[in-house]
């Protein structure tokens, strides 16, 4: 398919997990969600829509960081040793970077520097891991007796976070095993438009009378 594989994700079911009978090994608790893009240095991906608050109020590596660059207007791109490709003149005026570092659990004044550490902290938080713990559970939908219900539906809250840094207003989002339409009624959260397959005809009629009620 000439697809690129950026990211694995691990969906953790935590106790939410389905109860096995098994008794000669461990139950499984997680899926594998797998993120491949068309080119590897032009998709759109905005970290920003999934950060997370900080779990401290500081910065937590008492280390300075290395390769401090107190000559600021010269940017990032400098200050390496010699043979060093961060000395190469044709980089000067390069944007400095800052962080706040502390030296024995004080914070000192910030500096540019050219090999950014763990002290760095974006005003937005962090960017998440690959771990997504999202219970399974669902609630039925309520669409008539004549209407099957799906036999195995994923959450919304899963669709969501995966749906956060790639969905932009206008696009359409594709899900070739549709299911009863979760991915099209997160979908619509984003503005986005919906495009859903499924083999099943009660699967078809579930998820399109679940998304006519959405419109």
């Amino acid at each position: 398919l000439d697809l690129y594989l950026r990211n694995t994700l691990i969906w953790w079911k935590s106790t939410s997990m389905t109860p096995e009978s098994t008794k000669n090994r461990r139950h499984s608790d997680f899926e594998y969600v797998y993120h491949f893009v068309k080119n590897p240095t032009t998709y759109y991906f905005d970290a920003d829509e999934i950060r997370i608050p900080y779990a401290t109020d500081g910065p937590t590596d008492r280390k300075p960081p290395r390769h401090h660059n107190i000559d600021w207007d010269r940017g990032v791109m400098r200050g390496g040793g010699y043979g060093s490709p961060y000395n190469n003149p044709l980089r000067n005026g390069a944007p400095p970077r800052w962080i706040m570092h502390s030296v024995g659990g004080v914070v000192g004044e910030p500096v540019s520097m050219t090999n950014l550490s763990s002290s760095v902290r974006h005003p937005l938080g962090k960017c998440p891991g690959c771990i997504l713990e999202v219970s399974r559970h669902t609630q039925p939908h309520n669409l008539g007796d004549s209407i099957p219900q799906h036999s195995a539906p994923f959450p919304e809250k899963l669709v969501r976070e995966l749906l956060k840094p790639v969905a932009r207003p206008g696009d359409v989002i594709y899900d070739c095993f549709s299911g009863s339409g979760t991915t099209g009624a997160v979908a619509f959260e984003f503005g986005c438009s919906y495009v859903g397959v499924d083999i099943n005809e009660n699967f078809n009629r579930l998820a399109s009378a679940r998304l006519n009620e959405l419109n």
